[in-house]
């Protein structure tokens, strides 16, 4: 699959298949994200990996996140975390962390495997609880929660272009 038919056929799958990914695509998936550009190469981004099989777990992320209650029939999600980089004089961990996020979303699609990108920063209340829940340490902060898992949907290809969005040389009112 060539990365242009992977950005416009990737769509966001809230349905998932009963079935275990393989430790070697999950490691895919994290190499993709650790692969992307991050500002002053500071490479900001921590994971956790989360088994829904065990017990609980799905149900907890749903009740942090509400709006990741299909992590319930998924057999796992990572939650990507950012850390302010030392010694950088702008902190970019947001964006590269949303930098990671999009390869990785690439990358499991173009393994077959169907994903959802859940949002959590800046929510406050769901970084906290996502911080309690995975116990994370005090410099590192949830980002996103990735939900991934064999699709049991499938959506069409969509492109998306809205040349009123589109301004050259400076910006002029359409």
């Amino acid at each position: 699959m060539n990365v242009i038919d992977a950005i416009f056929s990737r769509r966001s799958i809230r349905k998932f298949k009963d079935i275990t990914i393989a430790e070697k695509d999950i490691k895919i998936i994290l190499s993709a994200g650790m692969s992307a550009p991050s500002g002053y190469n500071a490479q900001t981004w921590r994971f956790v990996i989360l088994d829904h099989s065990k017990e609980g777990v799905s149900k907890k992320i749903a009740a942090i996140n509400p709006y990741a209650s299909m992590a319930q029939t998924a057999p796992m999600s990572i939650l990507v975390c950012g850390t302010k980089a030392e010694n950088v004089p702008i902190d970019f961990w947001v964006v590269d962390c949303s930098a990671c996020i999009q390869n990785m979303l690439l990358a499991a699609y173009s393994l077959g495997i169907g994903s959802l990108w859940t949002g959590i920063y800046p929510i406050e209340d769901r970084m906290k609880a996502f911080s309690e829940f995975c116990k994370l340490p005090q410099n590192i902060f949830a980002h996103s929660l990735i939900i991934l898992g064999y699709a049991d949907e499938a959506k069409p290809r969509k492109e998306i272009y809205n040349e009123n969005f589109v301004h050259y040389d400076f910006w002029e009112n359409k």
